[in-house]
């Protein structure tokens, strides 16, 4: 009927929480850190004491209201502890990322009740300010729609946040913010390279960096796929993945598998970046995908390119290049691994934009 779970916090205190469905639906009441278990166990029993006396028609149980009042600095430890193990860690992080930022515009002691569209016309003009001011630190041309698009991502992440609150019953229905996102771009045209700036961008690279740089290039792959997140992380291109028979490399990627060919350029690559004794499962790059992502970044400044991105402008040539080649849109969709076509179709888009270009350049 009730049942209490004992949550350990990132502080490393304790903190428990008692569960009970209601009319088919489940209710949380949270204790702060450092409560007594013998007070949760009272609250526990209590309130199957009054289930059952709801059951029998003897009194109405009406279910507390621990909203009103609620601050966003308490919202943002409750739902941490309802959501642990609801979805993935990524989730997770950028969920908590977008929920601090929202506490760092408008501070911690700001009520739920107070999230008014005025309140979080602040927040969208906060993180805008903080993206130009990136932007000049790091002597950038600003890209007001790519800024944009970080702030829909921000107030998306937001959105899913309260939602599940209300799920889970931290807050009512009729609390839940409502977030409007910004206007954007329909079509957001993907950067791409041409042959010059891929040989310009590899020469200022060495080593595993450059070796990433190719499998990229070739393949189209995201960075993910060959890729650690971390050293601990078992995930990444590894030796038995290559199968030199069938010029083939499988990669792994957003839960699923897939088959790429190997083109003839990179398997040469391979062949001599191969150890002599080389363990099946054995990591071809040693780096994780935050440090290659740096040193992409860092050679495409020094190469003079002035275009945005790093690893995944990689995968929008190879895609570009492959439709300007003459090949379908549907191999393009096979070789990315689109699920929806519609994903794939933006290089079309990409590709008219280029004849414009073209023609305007030629008369």
């Amino acid at each position: 009927m009730a049942y209490l779970q004992k949550v350990k916090l990132q502080s490393g205190s304790n903190a428990w929480q008692l569960h009970y469905y209601f009319n088919g639906r489940r209710h949380c009441k949270y204790f702060p850190a450092g409560a007594p278990q013998g007070i949760a166990r009272a609250e526990k029993k209590r309130i199957e004491a009054e289930l059952i006396m709801h059951k029998l028609g003897l009194k109405k149980f009406e279910p507390e209201s621990e909203t009103p009042g609620l601050t966003l600095h308490q919202f943002n430890g409750r739902i941490t502890i309802a959501r642990q193990h609801d979805v993935s860690p990524k989730t997770l992080k950028r969920n908590a990322y977008a929920l601090k930022r929202l506490i760092q515009c408008l501070g911690e002691n700001t009520l739920i009740d107070q999230l008014t569209a005025e309140r979080l016309d602040e927040f969208k003009n906060y993180v805008h300010s903080q993206a130009i001011t990136a932007y000049k630190t790091k002597h950038r041309p600003t890209d007001e729609q790519k800024i944009k698009r970080g702030i829909n991502k921000e107030l998306s992440n937001l959105r899913t946040i309260f939602r599940a609150a209300a799920a889970k019953g931290i807050i009512s229905e009729a609390q839940v913010p409502k977030i409007k996102l910004i206007r954007t771009d329909r079509f957001r045209l993907p950067a791409v390279l041409n042959n010059v700036e891929i040989i310009d961008i590899a020469n200022q690279l060495t080593n595993q960096a450059r070796l990433a740089f190719w499998i990229i290039r070739y393949t189209g792959c995201r960075r993910g796929e060959i890729l650690r997140e971390n050293l601990n992380d078992n995930k990444g291109l590894k030796w038995c993945d290559v199968d030199w028979m069938r010029n083939t490399i499988k990669l792994y990627g957003k839960g699923k598998e897939k088959l790429v060919p190997m083109h003839d350029k990179l398997r040469e690559i391979l062949l001599a970046a191969k150890p002599k004794n080389a363990v099946p499962e054995e990591h071809i790059i040693k780096f994780v995908a935050d440090t290659i992502t740096q040193k992409f970044r860092e050679a495409i400044v020094k190469a003079g390119i002035n275009k945005a991105g790093a690893v995944h402008i990689l995968r929008h040539t190879a895609a570009s290049q492959m439709l300007s080649a003459g090949n379908s849109i549907r191999d393009v969709m096979e070789l990315l691994g689109h699920e929806d076509l519609q994903t794939t179709q933006i290089y079309l888009h990409t590709q008219k934009e280029n004849l414009r270009k073209a023609v305007n350049n030629s008369f």
